[in-house]
C-alpha cells in the first residue's frame, strides 16, 4: 500500500514539473513583475505638446467659449470683494441703509452669474475633453488593427491597454481640470494686481517687492535642499 501511495506522489510530482517547464515565462522575468522594465521616458516633450494642441484645437470653439467664460467668471469674483468694501465704507459704517437692499441684490446677481460661468466653463472643458480623449483613443485603436502580429508577440497586452485606457484617461484630466484651473489662476492673480495697483499703488508696490523676496528666499532654500 505504501508502495502505491509513493509512486502516486511520485507520478503527480512529475506532472506538476512537467506543467510548469510547458507554461509561458512571464514577460519581464519571474518574481510578480518585479524585474519588469520601467515605462520608458518621454523623447520629445516640445513636439507631444505640440501634437495635443493640435488635438485641443480640433475643439477650438469650445474652448474659445471655455475662456471667455473664465475670463468673466475671474472679473466677477473680483467685482464681488470691491461691491462689498463699498457697502461697508458707504452704508455699514455710516449706518446709511437707503437703496442698501438694491446693492445687495445686485452682489447676489453678480456671485450667481460668476457661478453660473464658473459651471459653464467646467461643462465646456469636459466636453471638449471628452471629444479630444475619444478621438486618441478611436485613432489608436485603428492604429493597433494596422500593426503586425509580430508587435503584439513583443508588447505585454496590460502595456498595450494602459495606453488606450489610462494614458488618454490622464490626457482628459489635464485638459478637464488643470489646463481649467491654470487658466482661472493666472487670471486672477493678474486681476488682483491690478486691483491692487487701481486702488493703492504703493501699497501693492510695496507688497509685490516682499512677495518677491520671500519667492526668492524659498527658491534658495530649495535650492540648497536639492
Amino acid at each position: 500500500m505504501k508502495e502505491k501511495v509513493a509512486a502516486a506522489n511520485k507520478s503527480g510530482s512529475t506532472a506538476t514539473s512537467n506543467l510548469s517547464m510547458m507554461r509561458p515565462a512571464r514577460p519581464g522575468g519571474g518574481g510578480g513583475g518585479r524585474n519588469m522594465a520601467p515605462p520608458p521616458k518621454l523623447k520629445d516633450a516640445r513636439g507631444t505638446l505640440l501634437r495635443l494642441g493640435k488635438y485641443i484645437l480640433t475643439q477650438k470653439w469650445l474652448m474659445v467659449v471655455s475662456l471667455v467664460a473664465i475670463v468673466l467668471a475671474t472679473a466677477l469674483q473680483l467685482v464681488g470683494p470691491m461691491l462689498l468694501a463699498y457697502v461697508i465704507d458707504h452704508y455699514i459704517l455710516p449706518m446709511q441703509f437707503t437703496g442698501l437692499g438694491r446693492l445687495l441684490l445686485i452682489m447676489i446677481g453678480v456671485y450667481l452669474i460668476g457661478s453660473g460661468l464658473a459651471w459653464a466653463q467646467d461643462y465646456l472643458t469636459s466636453v471638449a475633453a471628452q471629444k479630444i480623449s475619444f478621438t486618441l483613443r478611436q485613432q489608436t485603436f485603428k492604429h493597433l488593427e494596422r500593426l503586425p502580429l509580430s508587435y503584439f508577440d513583443h508588447h505585454p497586452f496590460g502595456e498595450l491597454m494602459s495606453r488606450i485606457t489610462n494614458d488618454v484617461s490622464n490626457i482628459n484630466t489635464s485638459i478637464s481640470d488643470s489646463l481649467g484651473s491654470l487658466v482661472s489662476a493666472v487670471f486672477s492673480v493678474l486681476g488682483s494686481v491690478g486691483l491692487m495697483f487701481y486702488l493703492s499703488p504703493l501699497f501693492a508696490l510695496v507688497t509685490l517687492i516682499f512677495e518677491l523676496m520671500i519667492l526668492a528666499v524659498n527658491v534658495r532654500i530649495i535650492w540648497l535642499i536639492v
